[in-house]
């Protein structure tokens, strides 16, 4: 797809059973690209840059197994978003570990190319996974130390959690402003994660911050873990 494919007719080559290969360049999506289907790719070449529409997530992928996304970054757009991408709606319990989802070197950021006195990137969460089975792996959620400006002051663009989910390995999170991560059901087990403590400098004290590692917090017992090896 070409930058200038507006996001319906997109969803459109998804709902008739197609893959979607993003050429390089900015999507400013009018709405979700909305995934129905199982085993559905969506593919970024040279990191494509998708601009999530208002008040919605830039991809949204419903309950079915084995979607494949990969390649993309995604950031809100000049609208509040709830979260940038969203696997599940939370409603149902599934997750065929047969043929598990996967989000693979999809990058996520709130704040960096814009300019905060034009107006703030703000999202509630990065990532929200509701669906059992989701392989994420190679992923940076970053929420901006510092912009087209230069730094980043009093808590402009402000992100709440990077990232909520069953379960996690192999993620990198930087500078969310309330939680690192949220683990949603029963036996959270928590691997190779790291997070930087924000170090945004502050205008008055220029204090900073370096790295802290945090636990993942209990919110819910809705989704049984599937365990890694």
């Amino acid at each position: 797809m070409q930058r200038s494919q507006p996001a319906a007719t997109i969803n459109s080559k998804l709902d008739n059973g197609l893959h979607v290969v993003f050429a390089p360049g900015v999507y400013t999506l009018e709405q979700s690209i909305t995934v129905r289907n199982a085993n559905t790719i969506l593919f970024g070449m040279g990191l494509a840059t998708l601009n999530c529409p208002p008040a919605a997530p830039c991809i949204s992928i419903g309950n079915v197994d084995g979607v494949q996304v990969s390649g993309l970054l995604l950031q809100p757009g000049r609208n509040p978003s709830p979260t940038l991408l969203q696997y599940g709606d939370g409603n149902v319990r599934g997750g065929d570990k047969t043929r598990p989802g996967v989000l693979s070197d999809v990058w996520a950021r709130v704040g960096g190319p814009n300019d905060p006195k034009d107006y703030q990137q703000v999202a509630d969460v990065m990532m929200t996974i509701n669906y059992d089975n989701v392989i994420v792996d190679g992923t940076w959620l970053w929420r901006a130390d510092h912009d087209v400006t230069g730094l980043v002051y009093n808590q402009q663009n402000p992100c709440k959690t990077g990232f909520q989910v069953p379960l996690m390995y192999s993620i990198l999170e930087s500078l969310s402003s309330q939680s690192a991560s949220t683990a949603c059901g029963e036996g959270e087990r928590e691997r190779e994660r790291e997070r930087e403590r924000m170090r945004e400098v502050d205008r008055l004290l220029n204090i900073s911050y370096g790295v802290c590692f945090v636990l993942i917090k209990r919110v819910s017992s809705f989704t049984r873990l599937m365990a890694t090896m």
